[in-house]
């Protein structure tokens, strides 16, 4: 079985899963797949600027699908995921570099000094993350406010990079107050994420729209989302998660109405939730429990970072702790 190719394939695979009485799991993955150098110096920064395995972990864990956007590189960084709305890195430059074989580092506070070693003569390009997770539809998290980037040229160069899917990711959605206001009033507003899911949706591309109110599910149904997925903000627990997210309750009464709403513009919609209280199995049970029609979670720090966050210190405290005999 190959990568799904096509939105038609995917939305198969996913409505199989779902009449089997099986849930949906995306997950974000900012994690490179690992490169082999011969350069000790190259070794050093590759290794400090987040290559790893992740997206191959998570498809051996039986994800449905892996969405890329550039938060997951700077949880790489030991950075909360609100770092992919600050002005540290293009966003949409950096979706691009996780899976092209080149200099992956593009646009990154260290840029100058780190590409200097990058095109040291021999040195073997960042290698793509798309072989390692070759069954699973890959969607590109796509900053749709971007002023120097024309979609319509853009979104294709994402499809040639092996993309199946879109996400509106970094989005206004998680912003508010005046900032937010300000934001609509100047052009840059959520509106223009749902345009994005409908040219995406004319170019036949897989959507996954996050929304976070009744009435934006409604606008990105009306766009032709193929899943929605109900965003709680910043997810909980660990070292660099959300102290007070929303309570399991009210995530609940949230996703059941939203999903409410969509389903009674389109039955056959897909929704699936995010963030605020769901960083363990449990509480994605409670979710689900507690809601009906939903089918499933995309987690991205509850996969990418809190396993991490929550074994790592145990298991080196558990070998510093080891009391070895005097000889």
């Amino acid at each position: 079985m190959s990568r799904p190719a096509s939105r038609s394939e995917v939305l198969k695979r996913f409505r199989n899963s779902i009449h089997a009485n099986q849930v949906i799991i995306g997950s974000g993955a900012g994690i490179y797949r690992q490169v082999s150098v011969k350069d000790s110096l190259v070794a050093y920064f590759l290794l400090a600027l987040g290559v790893g395995i992740s997206a191959k972990l998570i498809k051996g864990g039986g994800a449905d699908f892996i969405a890329l956007y550039n938060s997951g590189l700077y949880r790489v960084h030991g950075l909360g995921s609100l770092a992919g709305l600050m002005p540290y890195g293009d966003a949409n430059a950096i979706v691009c570099d996780m899976v092209r074989p080149h200099d992956i580092l593009y646009a990154m506070p260290t840029r100058t000094a780190i590409q200097q070693i990058l095109t040291i003569q021999g040195h073997p390009k960042a290698q793509t993350i798309l072989p390692q997770i070759k069954l699973l539809p890959v969607i590109a998290g796509v900053c749709a406010t971007d002023p120097f980037r024309d979609l319509s040229v853009f979104l294709p160069h994402l499809r040639s990079l092996g993309f199946t899917g879109i996400q509106n990711f970094p989005t206004v959605g998680l912003i508010d107050g005046n900032f937010r206001q300000a934001l609509e009033e100047t052009g840059m507003s959520y509106n223009k994420e749902v345009e994005m899911i409908a040219l995406a949706d004319s170019l036949d591309f897989l959507t996954i729209p996050y929304v976070f109110t009744v009435e934006q599910a409604v606008d990105m149904t009306n766009a032709g989302a193929d899943v929605i997925v109900v965003h709680f903000e910043l997810t909980n627990q660990g070292s660099i998660g959300a102290k007070n997210a929303i309570s399991i309750d009210d995530a609940a009464k949230v996703a059941q109405e939203i999903r409410d709403a969509v389903v009674n513009i389109r039955e056959d919609i897909i929704v699936l939730v995010h963030g605020g209280p769901i960083s363990t199995l449990e509480t994605f049970k409670d979710i689900m429990k507690d809601t009906r029609g939903v089918h499933g979670l995309l987690g991205a720090s509850t996969f990418e970072r809190i396993p991490l966050d929550t074994t790592l210190p145990g298991t080196v405290k558990e070998f510093k702790e080891l009391e070895v005999e005097k000889n």
